[in-house]
Formats: structure tokens, C-alpha cells, sequence
């Protein structure tokens, strides 16, 4: 599982934990708290109401004056727009009862009067507690919810004599709170797709350097010699810089492995010329033996010198993570330059140099080593050319490349040679001698279009032959 998807995971655990641990808890609260609310004036008027009538009880004219005052009201019409919610009558109700509980006034259900009153609210005030119930008229509909507050009615000793209990429906206050429940809602969704947008973007941005250090590491499995990568903050620097260290301990040490193995590999042959050659010389050769066997220990003496020279240029090209010097020349003139330095060895061999029209291309980098990279190639294709055949050499432009290719008309290379061409010592017979090179340039080759950023491929050319293509960043 990636990074990020684990990021990801932890931010939706935490909005779900945040739903269940905050967001219900306050839904659950939103519908109390506007209970709570309509209920604090409710008692206020209760109380209110409560006294008119105590001003008017010993009269016997509390009741009709209570209900006078209700029908009155309940016959205005008015236009109250309270936010979303047009109130347009008066839907309070009042209900009087005596100390036996009995009703003497019922605004909602007339019906009622004469008849006890055993309700919750008229209990509890007639107990000398404070009275107040929910209770559906529907109870299968939760929207017909009716709040009762109950409040007692005094004489003027203070003495109780009855009980006043308002009522009013909560279908209004319900609108309400649902409105506030889905605002709530909606507000967290929307705060949980934000946080789960800002933790993608978090974990993809805090993912981003180990994903750089993976690329960097893929890079360094696959051969390429990328440059060190920058990172971000004190901990992700130093350990890109480990890596780097890393990096070059166990390539030190691979490429001694390699470079003694094959080294030796090379060494054993033109050795064990000379060392033949020189026991001959201990005996009684002729003068010509002599002179061939003297021959032969100089030129595989010079052999070695040329093994000993191009390891040690190639051993400190590989070491390089960056290019020592760089400025900018123009390639088309050094392709020329080199054409012309490979003349005089094609024509000794009857082989044609033919240079196609050449784009203009200008690189940075540093032209010594390019130069040296496609005199490698030159001489490549002169060695495996058969005499009087033609090296076609093209410089061309592509996007923000430049392609030299080199075009011979030897016998090409088998198929596995293609994967193993730039392997260090690999080398294939050259056609001409017999002889293998020292199996060096074409790794030289690799390594100098590494450090410019570009690569060298082998491929086969029609209809006979190989086609060599070095690919470099151009200035554009």
C-alpha cells in the first residue's frame, strides 16, 4: 500500500471518527438546544398569564377573560417572515384547572371542561414542582409535537388555587432545527471532502521527495548515473546524501570487482603472448623468427599500454557525477572535426566517408569528451566496415535533441551482441584481423552521453550493417 493511499485512509478514519465524535453529538444537541430555547420565554408567559388570572380569580372572571384574550388573538392575521419560516397567526393555548385537577378552561379541547386533568405538567405544578411536558397529538407523527408549560395560579395570600398550562406546537421550531441539523450536515460534508482534498494534496506533497528518492534509486538500479537528488528539509537531505554515499561505496566496490576480474581476463592474453614469445627468444630462433617474435612482444606490449590508458580514461569518466567543465560549441563543426581526423584511416581501407547535409545544433557540455564519444564510433565502423564500402554520417535535430547517427555497411552484430555491446571488455572479432578491441569505447561512449543527459543505442541497419545513434540535449 502506498503512502499516499495510507494518508488518504488515516484522513477519512479521522472525518469519520470527527462525524461520530463531534458532528452527532452536535445534532443531537442542535434539537435540545432549541427546546431549551422556545421553552425559557414559554415559562416567562406562563407565569405572565398565570398572574392575570390570579388578579381575576376571586371575581370568577379570569377564565373569561383568558379566553377572551385568546380568541381575540387567535383572530389576528399577520405576516411575521422569521428567516426561512412566515408565521401568520397566533397558535398558542391555554388550559386553567382547579386544585382537584378538574379543567375549568380549555382552549384546544373545549370538550374537556369539567373532566380531570391528569397530565405530566398539571401534576408536577399542583405537587409544587415545575410542570412542563412534550407530547405528540399524533403519535405517529413527530412533527404534531406540542410543548406544555404549567405554571400555578395564586391568590393574594400566595396561596395556590389553580393551574394555568400553556401549550404550543413545535412544528415551526422543528422546521427549524431540521434546517439547522441539514446546515450542520452539510457544512461538515463539505469540511470533510475539503480536509480529504487537502490531505491528498498533503500526502502527495510529503510523498513527493521519497518518490524522488525512488526514482533515483530505480535510475542508479538500472545503470544511469542520475545527479544526486534535492531534497527537502534537514532528515530527507541527509538521507538522499546517504544514498549518494551509499551509492558510490557499493559502485566502488562493484567496479573493482569488475575492473580486477576483467582486467585479468584481458591481461592473460597479450601476457601470455609475450611470456611465449620471450621463452622462444631464450632458445636458437633464426633471424626472422626473432624479428616476428620481437614484433609480436611489441605489439602486444603496446596492447597492454592502450588497455592500461583507455581503463584508466574510462575509470575516471565513471567517477564523475557531473561534467568538470561546460560551455557551449557548435556540433555540426565538431562533427566535421572528427570526420575529417577519421579520413585518412576509412581511406586506407578503400571506405567512403559520406557526411549528409548536417543540421545546425549547438550543445553545452564539454566538446572534448563528445568529440572523443563519436571518434569512437567512427573507428567502431571502420573496423567491423568490409574495404570500399561507405559510413554515411548524419547530424539531425528532434524536439530538443540532436541525433548523430552513423550509418555503416559491415556484417552487423548478432542479436545478443545489441544487449551486450556497452557491457566493459565486451568486444566483438573485428571482420578485417580477427582481433577483439579492448571492449572500452563503446562504454566510454555511454558514459560521456550519461553525463550530457542524452544515450547511445545500437540497432541494425538495411541492409547490412549497424546503425550507431547518439542522442544529446541541444540548446534550443
Amino acid at each position: 500500500m502506498s503512502l499516499t493511499l495510507r494518508f488518504i485512509i488515516a484522513v477519512l478514519l479521522l472525518c469519520n471518527a470527527a462525524w461520530f465524535a463531534i458532528v452527532n453529538p452536535v445534532l443531537g444537541r442542535v434539537e435540545r438546544q432549541y427546546l431549551e430555547a422556545a421553552e425559557e420565554p414559554m415559562v416567562d408567559f406562563a407565569n405572565f398569564l398565570a398572574e392575570i388570572a390570579s388578579d381575576r380569580w376571586e371575581e370568577a372572571k379570569a377564565v373569561p377573560s383568558i379566553s377572551g384574550a385568546l380568541k381575540r388573538a387567535h383572530a389576528r392575521h399577520f405576516e411575521a417572515k422569521i428567516y426561512e419560516v412566515v408565521k401568520s397567526r397566533v397558535d398558542m393555548h391555554v388550559a386553567i384547572t382547579d386544585l382537584d385537577g378538574t379543567v375549568l378552561f380549555d382552549s384546544i379541547h373545549p370538550d374537556r371542561i369539567g373532566k380531570p386533568h391528569n397530565s405530566r405538567d398539571v401534576r408536577l405544578t399542583l405537587a409544587g414542582s415545575y410542570g412542563a411536558r412534550m407530547s405528540r397529538s399524533d403519535p405517529n407523527d413527530p412533527l404534531s409535537a406540542v410543548m406544555y408549560v404549567a405554571a400555578p395560579v395564586r391568590d393574594k395570600d400566595g396561596k395556590m388555587v389553580g393551574v394555568l398550562s400553556l401549550a404550543k406546537p413545535q412544528l415551526n421550531l422543528l422546521v427549524f432545527i431540521e434546517q439547522t441539523k441539514n446546515r450542520v450536515k452539510a457544512f461538515a460534508l463539505v469540511g470533510g471532502v475539503a480536509a480529504l482534498l487537502l490531505g491528498i494534496l498533503l500526502a502527495r506533497w510529503i510523498a513527493e521527495p521519497l518518490r524522488e528518492l525512488t526514482r533515483h534509486a530505480e535510475a542508479v538500479a538500472g545503470g544511469a548515473r542520475p545527479a544526486a537528488p534535492r531534497l527537502p528539509g534537514y532528515h530527507l537531505k541527509r538521507l538522499g546524501e546517504m544514498m549518494e554515499e551509499m551509492r558510490d561505496a557499493l559502485e566502488g566496490k562493484r567496479h573493482v570487482e569488475t575492473y580486477v576480474r576483467n582486467l585479468t581476463h584481458e591481461m592473460k592474453s597479450p601476457v601470455a603472448a609475450i611470456r611465449g614469445a620471450v621463452e622462444l627468444l631464450y632458445g636458437t630462433p633464426t633471424e626472422s623468427q626473432r624479428e616476428k617474435l620481437l614484433a609480436n612482444i611489441e605489439s602486444e606490449s603496446r596492447r597492454l599500454e592502450l588497455l592500461g590508458d583507455q581503463l584508466l580514461a574510462l575509470a575516471n569518466l565513471e567517477s564523475r557525477k557531473q561534467l568538470d567543465q561546460s560551455e557551449e560549441f557548435d556540433l555540426k563543426v565538431l562533427v566535421h572535426r572528427t570526420v575529417d581526423s577519421k579520413t585518412p584511416n576509412a581511406q586506407n581501407h578503400g571506405i567512403e566517408i559520406h557526411i549528409d547535409p548536417l543540421a545546425e545544433a549547438r550543445l553545452h557540455g564539454d566538446a572534448t569528451l563528445i568529440e572523443l564519444g563519436i571518434a569512437n564510433l567512427l573507428q567502431n565502423a571502420i573496423d567491423f566496415s568490409e574495404d570500399g564500402s561507405t559510413i554515411t554520417v548524419k547530424l539531425r535535430c528532434e524536439e530538443n535533441d540532436a541525433l548523430i547517427e552513423i550509418f555503416d555497411q559491415g556484417i552487423g552484430l548478432p542479436d545478443f551482441a545489441y544487449d551486450r555491446a556497452f557491457d566493459r571488455f565486451f568486444s566483438m572479432p573485428r571482420p578485417r584481423t580477427g582481433h577483439k578491441s579492448s571492449g572500452l569505447g563503446l562504454c566510454f561512449v555511454r558514459e560521456t552521453a550519461q553525463l550530457h543527459g542524452g544515450e547511445i543505442t545500437l540497432g541494425p541497419n538495411q541492409p547490412t550493417g549497424t546503425v550507431a545513434t547518439l542522442r544529446l540535449p541541444r540548446v534550443v
